[in-house]
């Protein structure tokens, strides 16, 4: 028989060595996310913790996409058919997919390394349609039901009945011949949600909303582009007297076409009255000399 003292030594001992292991906590599914092939789409996880030590982002649990440690300039992009479609976005860890194609569809994983050496694991579940109709549409839902790609989490989007997501497709006109979609898109909004003067500088945030669209966003402002890992609905920037845009444009696009809305500023944090009053003046320098010359003949 074995005392006390000994079996605590024993189990101490059996126990010891997991102690140095990274310990991993799997997390819940987050919702389906569903998007259109040769669309962009962003994979992002809520309330990602605020200090870890290591992100990277799965295909499956065998293909790895990217790994970025926290104390590296760059994240490392693995030798995949991801490798030039990808990119990380750093300050929400969102993983930023371009032109997807229909075996994209995959449940995606998120595994956060924390600084305590406890790693969490979160699983996005997306699925990428084909360019087809409504009638493909319902064979997709069926196919999405019947899977293993959605086991969790119940399927709130529904495609049948007008609705995708948040996204209406019950105005689609479809060509009956390629089944693709032809609906031009409508003209986005741009809504000033916030701008704040801090330190010299200025906090931005501008939104781009067109009426419940299957559309991609780019931001524009005076340089051309703006960064990659800002193409959303939403722009969320800090600008400077010396670098700030006198304009911002949003323009959204799918397969078929493309619109713009655009906001013009004064300075950094000061808005013009109207997207017009930036060529009053272009216009007067037009008309008043022309007026003039025919009033004089």
């Amino acid at each position: 028989m074995y005392s006390e003292g000994l079996k605590w030594c024993l189990a101490l001992q059996l126990l010891l060595p997991y102690c140095f292991l990274e310990t991993s906590i799997q997390g819940q599914s987050a919702d389906p996310k569903f998007a259109l092939s040769g669309s962009n789409v962003s994979l992002r996880s809520s309330n990602l913790p605020e200090n870890y030590h290591r992100l990277g982002w799965f295909y499956n649990t065998d293909l790895k996409i990217l790994e970025w440690e926290t104390n590296q300039p760059n994240p490392h992009y693995f030798e995949t058919k991801f490798k030039d479609r990808v990119t990380l976005g750093r300050q929400d860890g969102a993983l930023h997919i371009y032109n997807v194609q229909e075996e994209d569809s995959s449940t995606y994983i998120l595994k956060v390394l924390l600084n305590s050496r406890f790693e969490e694991e979160r699983r996005i579940p997306l699925k990428v349609l084909g360019p087809a109709g409504p009638a493909y549409l319902q064979e997709e839902e069926k196919e999405i039901r019947n899977s293993d790609l959605f086991r969790g989490p119940e399927l709130s989007h529904s495609v049948r009945g007008g609705s995708f997501g948040d996204q209406d497709v019950s105005k689609c006109k479809w060509n009956g011949e390629s089944g693709k979609r032809v609906d031009p898109v409508p003209k986005p909004d741009i809504t000033i949600e916030k701008t704040q003067e801090m330190n010299n500088s200025c906090y931005l945030i501008l939104s781009c909303t067109a009426r419940n669209q299957f559309v991609n966003y780019t931001w524009y402002g005076d340089s051309g582009r703006i960064s990659e890992e800002l193409q959303s609905g939403v722009l969320n920037i800090t600008v400077i007297p010396q670098n700030y845009s006198k304009f911002y444009k949003c323009e959204v696009s799918n397969p078929v076409s493309h619109n713009s809305d655009t906001v013009y500023f004064i300075s950094p944090c000061k808005l013009a009255r109207s997207s017009g009053v930036a060529w009053i003046p272009a216009w007067l320098m037009v008309m008043v000399p022309t007026i003039l010359g025919l009033l004089l003949i």
